[in-house]
C-alpha cells in the first residue's frame, strides 16, 4: 500500500491490479494528483515552428525569427526568459544535435528520438524502468529498437555504456506510459512522461479529468493535474479514459487491447448503451464529425447563424456521450457564447452560457489556470466592462 497523495493510496486490486484508491470523500474540481513529466516535453515536429520548446505557447509569428535559437535556428522561444531556462534544462546538450536530425531521420521519429535522449540526458531511466509494460510486444519492439538507431546516431555518447536491448527496453516502457500533453483548447501539441500519472487504471466511465499547467518561471511545463469530475467515496478507484469515449465499444475495445493490452470491462463496455450500433464508428461519434465539420466551415465564411446551430448540435451530442464536466463541453459553452456575441444576440444568453462554462472550467482547470483567464475576459466584454 502506497500513498502518494492527500486521500489517494495504491492498493492491488484482483483484475484490477494497481489502483488509485479514495482514503476520503472527495468533491468535484478536488485535485487528487499533480505530476511533472520527468523530461521536458518534446514539441510535436509539426508545431516546432510555432510554438515555444519551453513553455510550449504559441510564438507570434512576426517575431518568429528574431527568437529562434541562433546556434541551431531551430527551436523557437517565446522570450529570453524561456529560452534561457529550456537551454540550462537541456537544450545545451541536445543543440549541435537537431540539425542532423532534421536531415537524417525520419520526421515521425523525431519527437521521440529526442525524448529518448532526454530520458538519457537527464539520468532518469531509472524512474522509466518502474513503469509498467508489455515487453513481449514484438511490433512495439521493432518500433522502439529503430527509434534506439536513431538516437544512437545522433547522440553516440549517451550509449557508450549502455547495451542497445537496455535502451529499446526504455522505449518501449515509456512509449506504453507516455502522454501526449493537450493545450487549453485540447488540441494535442507534444510529449510528456509522467511515472506517477501512469498509475491511473482505465475506465469509459471515468471520475477524474486531466489537465496541464505551466510555471514558466520555475522550467515547471505542464505539470499534469488531475481532478475529480465527481463525488468520490472513500473505497472507491480513481480512473481516467485512455481513449475518447465517444467511440463506438468496437472501437474503443480493440484500440485498449492493441495498445495498453486489457479488455476493458466497464459498465459502458458491457452494459446495453443505445448510442451504440455495434459497428466501428458510434452515431454520435458520425454526429459530433459533422457539425464540427460544417461548424468551422460557417464560422471562417463568417456564418454566424448557421455556426450557432452546428455548435448548439456538437453541445448536444457532447452533453449525452460524456460527463457533465467534461472540458469539451465547457469549450463549446464558450463557443456558442463567442458566436452569439458575433450575432449581437441578447447578452443573457451569451453570458448564461459562459457561466456554464465557468462551472465546468473551475472543476477540470481550476480558477488559475490560462483557459479561466480567457473565460473572464469573456465574461468583461459580454458585460461591457
Amino acid at each position: 500500500m502506497m500513498e502518494i497523495s492527500n486521500g489517494v493510496e495504491f492498493v492491488e486490486r484482483k483484475g484490477r491490479g494497481r489502483c488509485a484508491i479514495a482514503t476520503k470523500s472527495h468533491q468535484p474540481g478536488s485535485v487528487v494528483m499533480e505530476t511533472a513529466s520527468i523530461i521536458p516535453c518534446v514539441l510535436k515536429d509539426e508545431l516546432w515552428d510555432d510554438r515555444c520548446w519551453n513553455c510550449l505557447d504559441r510564438v507570434g509569428t512576426e517575431t518568429v525569427s528574431r527568437k529562434k535559437c541562433s546556434a541551431c535556428s531551430i527551436a523557437r522561444y517565446c522570450s529570453k526568459d524561456c529560452h534561457k531556462v529550456h537551454w540550462g534544462l537541456v537544450h545545451r546538450r541536445e543543440c549541435a544535435h537537431l540539425k542532423k536530425i532534421t536531415l537524417r531521420c525520419p520526421q515521425h521519429l523525431w519527437v521521440n528520438v529526442l525524448a529518448l535522449a532526454r530520458v538519457l540526458l537527464l539520468e532518469v531511466g531509472g524512474k522509466v524502468e518502474e513503469m509498467e509494460n508489455h515487453l513481449d510486444d514484438r511490433c512495439n519492439f521493432e518500433d522502439s529498437k529503430q527509434i534506439v538507431e536513431e538516437c544512437e546516431q545522433f547522440f553516440p555518447n549517451l550509449f557508450i555504456h549502455l547495451e542497445q536491448s537496455k535502451a529499446t527496453e526504455l522505449v518501449m516502457r515509456f512509449q506504453y506510459n507516455n502522454f501526449f500533453v493537450v493545450d487549453e483548447l485540447m488540441n494535442s501539441i507534444a510529449a510528456g512522461i509522467y511515472p506517477k500519472g501512469a498509475l491511473l487504471n482505465h475506465s469509459c466511465e471515468p471520475n477524474c479529468v486531466l489537465s496541464y499547467h505551466t510555471d514558466k518561471t520555475t522550467g515547471k511545463t505542464f505539470q499534469r493535474i488531475v481532478s475529480v469530475a465527481e463525488d468520490v467515496q472513500p473505497g472507491f478507484e480513481f480512473c481516467h479514459p485512455y481513449c475518447d469515449t465517444i467511440w463506438s465499444t468496437a472501437r474503443r475495445r480493440a484500440h485498449l487491447e492493441e495498445m495498453y493490452k486489457f479488455t476493458c470491462t466497464c459498465g459502458l463496455c458491457t452494459g446495453n448503451n443505445e448510442n451504440d450500433s455495434g459497428s466501428e464508428v458510434s452515431e454520435p461519434a458520425k454526429i459530433a464529425k459533422e457539425s464540427g465539420e460544417l461548424l468551422t466551415a460557417a464560422l471562417e465564411e463568417g456564418n454566424y447563424t448557421d455556426a450557432e446551430h452546428y455548435c448548439r448540435q456538437l453541445l448536444y451530442v457532447y452533453r449525452d456521450v460524456y460527463h457533465k464536466y467534461h472540458p469539451l463541453i465547457g469549450l463549446q459553452y464558450l463557443t456558442l457564447a463567442d458566436i452569439q456575441v458575433q450575432l449581437d444576440c441578447d447578452s443573457e444568453q451569451a453570458f448564461a452560457n459562459l457561466e456554464h462554462a465557468r462551472a465546468i472550467f473551475k472543476v477540470t482547470h481550476g480558477e488559475k489556470s490560462k483557459l479561466f483567464d480567457i473565460l473572464e475576459q469573456m465574461k468583461k466584454n459580454v458585460a461591457g466592462v
